[in-house]
């Protein structure tokens, strides 16, 4: 079942496995959103995307579970590596990633 942060978003994205990822402009969108909605961001994984892979970046993800508010952290996360051509999943409260 998909959230509806993430249908909002869907065409900003890619999708696989079930997973969408998105580039740094929508994922600053999308916390934004979030942030609007008070939903929480519990984490950011950074992946690298290609026509036919999909690398996750283990070192470059942020774990927010623990911060009710992490709003500003997760976007500035986001800007840290946005200029780098990755893609990202953001984890909401919901237990759904968009």
């Amino acid at each position: 079942m998909t959230s509806p942060l993430e249908r909002e978003f869907e065409a900003r994205g890619v999708r696989r496995g079930g997973v969408l990822f998105l580039g740094p402009d929508a994922a600053l969108a999308l916390i934004a959103k979030a942030r609007d909605r008070q939903v929480r961001v519990l984490g950011i994984d950074t992946f690298r995307i290609t026509d036919s892979t999909t690398q996750p970046l283990l070192h470059q993800s942020a774990d927010y579970s623990d911060a009710p508010a992490a709003w500003e952290a997760a976007a500035s996360f986001i800007r840290s590596y946005g200029g780098a051509g990755f893609m990202f999943e953001v984890v909401l409260h919901d237990g759904r990633a968009a």
